[in-house]
């Protein structure tokens, strides 16, 4: 696997209304295995973070046709902003011939992910493993 530079990034989640509350967290870390292209994100996914998911997700959709798998293994937090900017990719990747796997073990977020029907979607796998076998099967 073909690391990028490893960038995580605070995201200043503090606001006029409440100067108490801590900043968030968000990490991202891209690179290739094969063909596929592999975003990870840690930390909490939410709107204050959508711009720089966005960013990292596009840049990560532009071979063509675009196969990507986004790893979710150590993201603590998804809120529906958070998983619009991942259900937009998955649409683009589609668009464009391409795909979009998901990568979420068990527990709350993947219970999560089950509530807001995201596992009809996109393909959701338990591990990065699990989807880089599945993406040479398919």
């Amino acid at each position: 696997m073909n690391a990028m530079p490893v960038s995580p990034t605070p995201v200043d989640a503090t606001s006029e209304a409440d100067p108490f509350s801590a900043p968030r967290f968000f990490e991202s870390y891209a690179y290739s295995s094969g063909e596929w292209s592999v975003v990870e994100f840690g930390g909490e996914l939410d709107a204050a973070c959508a711009a720089a998911m966005r960013s990292a997700l596009d840049n990560a959709l532009r071979p063509s046709p675009p196969k990507l798998i986004v790893d979710l293994s150590r993201t603590q937090f998804l809120d529906s902003s958070g998983f619009r900017v991942i259900a937009r990719a998955g649409a683009e990747a589609e668009a464009r011939g391409g795909m979009l796997r998901l990568v979420c073990p068990t527990g709350v977020l993947r219970d999560r992910l089950k509530v807001i029907n995201a596992v009809s979607a996109l393909p959701v796998l338990g591990d990065l493993y699990s989807a880089l076998a599945a993406a040479t099967d398919g």
